[in-house]
């Protein structure tokens, strides 16, 4: 198994997640399939889309953060997510794949990794693991590696 990534500081885990999110307040979104809940947090060029699924973040969770291929989205994972009913995961769309704004130009490769952490820390999320495929596996590699981010690998 992989390297876990957990935050530096310790966040306080808010029953967050467990309705649509935007900078306005409830965004209404594409029906969702039954058992994953949509969300979308303020980014720096607009919104950051996420899925949640399995039990809502609650203090103490260490939900499994999913990080999808380009030029693909979150629905990527979500038969992984639906067959994890007892863990909780944040499958997130990468900046201008999914429902996620685009960047206003090409972005560097860091900026993905920032966007992935500044949600995490805008839903509260403290620790967390980290699983990312293909494009997802290099932002999740940069999160870890920028040391700057408050990531560290976690035995």
């Amino acid at each position: 198994m992989g390297p876990r990534l957990s935050r530096r500081r310790a966040l306080a885990l808010p029953a967050l997640v467990t309705a649509p999110l935007s900078a306005g307040g409830a965004a209404a979104g594409p029906a969702a399939p039954s058992g994953v809940r949509p969300f979308y947090v303020p980014s720096g060029w607009g919104r950051t889309h996420g899925v949640a699924a399995g039990p809502p973040l609650r203090a103490g969770a260490r939900p499994l953060v999913l990080l999808h291929l380009m030029p693909f989205s979150s629905a990527w994972f979500r038969p992984l997510q639906l067959a994890m009913p007892e863990r909780p995961t944040l499958a997130f769309d990468l900046a201008g794949s999914g429902g996620s704004s685009p960047p206003p130009g090409p972005p560097p490769f860091e900026a993905y990794a920032d966007a992935i952490i500044a949600a995490l820390d805008q839903l509260g999320v403290g620790r967390f693991d980290l699983m990312g495929y293909h494009t997802g596996a290099g932002v999740a590699a940069g999160a870890l590696f920028s040391g700057s981010r408050g990531v560290t690998k976690d035995g």
